[in-house]
């Protein structure tokens, strides 16, 4: 084993000689300068951690006011097809809350292709265009009901990547930013789908007098359990 004079050589670093000569006052700032930077750090994560709080409670809001413009969708949806189909087995089914949406979508779209008096080409391509944004609908709010969110540090948006893999590589897909903002926007375009719904519908279907009592009926009754609510 060499001499300690040998190893100092090597690493003069470590020789006592070379070590500064604290006093208490040196050593107690120090310290203080110490608890200074972890009360800094400290108050820095608290920060962050509230951002991120804040962030993800006005990202559960735009989503639970995306859930509540698709479910007002599903129950106008649900009174079309209870007023204007003839099949009380059918309605009876479709209007079965374990029933899916595609079912009652593919129900409507078949009763206005059936109706006697189908719309003419301009209605019949704004109902085609209608149609296939409601179906958007159906898919968007099943990727963002069962979807992942991951919080984007520093930004307002979220890191959006729906539920699924490839097969093949068994890894997620590449996520995409999205802010609760751009959520709202997409939950205004479905009551824009729910308050065209009539339009639409009203070319291929002309009332009866019974349908007529139907539709008020189905109305004032929405319009009753919204006020309730």
């Amino acid at each position: 084993m060499g001499e300690w004079s040998d190893y100092f050589e090597d690493f003069p670093e470590e020789n006592p000689t070379n070590q500064p000569d604290y006093s208490l006052e040196v050593v107690a700032e120090l310290s203080e300068e110490r608890k200074r930077l972890e009360a800094k750090n400290l108050r820095l994560q608290d920060a962050q951690r509230r951002k991120r709080e804040q962030a993800q409670a006005e990202l559960h809001r735009s989503i639970g006011a995306l859930m509540e413009a698709y479910s007002w969708f599903d129950v106008h949806l649900g009174l079309k097809i209870k007023t204007h189909s003839n099949s009380a087995p059918e309605v009876i089914a479709l209007l079965n809350p374990k029933s899916p949406m595609k079912l009652r979508l593919e129900c409507l779209k078949r009763l206005v292709e059936d109706s006697p008096v189908y719309p003419e080409t301009t209605r019949a391509a704004r109902w085609g265009i209608w149609i296939a944004q409601a179906e958007k609908v159906r898919l968007l709010r099943n990727d963002y009901a069962h979807g992942r969110w991951v919080y984007n540090h520093g930004n307002t948006s979220f890191f959006f990547a729906p539920l699924g893999w490839d097969v093949g590589t068994q890894s997620a897909g590449t996520p995409i930013a999205i802010s609760p903002a751009e959520i709202d926007a997409r939950a205004a375009e479905i009551w824009v789908l729910i308050r065209s719904m009539d339009d639409m519908l009203r070319p291929c279907f002309p009332l009866s007098r019974r349908n007529l009592k139907a539709d008020v009926a189905n109305s004032e009754s929405l319009a009753k359990t919204r006020e309730g609510n």
